[in-house]
């Protein structure tokens, strides 16, 4: 099995979700019923999501630094259907020489996630979310 070549969400770290998620619905973006504002916010985009979260807790969840400079933090996301795939999704990464930067875990929710970085330090968090679970495409959407 090969590592799925697609995202289905982008998150932003940002310094606050209210700022930015008002930003986001002023450009007619959709918000989705799903976000829990001021801890995170969902948007709809092309078979994707937005998430924005504050950045200080986007760092911590993939167990990075919380400096993103003058520029803010950006971590790409892939959903998986199992927890197997992200299993192996990770260790595919890390053969490839991929960094793991957060073991696989499992959250209280179900959820089961883990990251790696590229060999350039793009972090890329890998997911299986039994309430988001992706399209057969890989495609990602939320119920509006």
């Amino acid at each position: 099995m090969r590592v799925f070549p697609g995202i289905s969400v982008v998150t932003l770290g940002v310094r606050s979700v209210e700022r930015a998620t008002i930003f986001y619905e002023s450009l007619g973006w959709r918000l989705s019923r799903r976000s829990s504002r001021p801890a995170v916010s969902y948007f709809h985009m092309n078979n994707m999501v937005l998430e924005l979260r504050p950045s200080d807790a986007l760092a911590r969840r993939v167990g990075i630094p919380d400096d993103p400079g003058e520029f803010g933090l950006v971590v790409l996301g892939q959903h998986y259907g199992g927890a197997d795939s992200v299993a192996h999704a990770l260790e595919r990464a890390r053969a490839a020489g991929g960094q793991i930067v957060t073991p696989i875990r499992s959250l209280r929710t179900g959820t089961v996630q883990g990251s790696f970085a590229d060999p350039d330090n793009h972090v890329w968090n890998i997911v299986f979310n039994p309430q988001h679970l992706p399209g057969h495409d890989g495609s990602l959407s939320l119920a509006p």
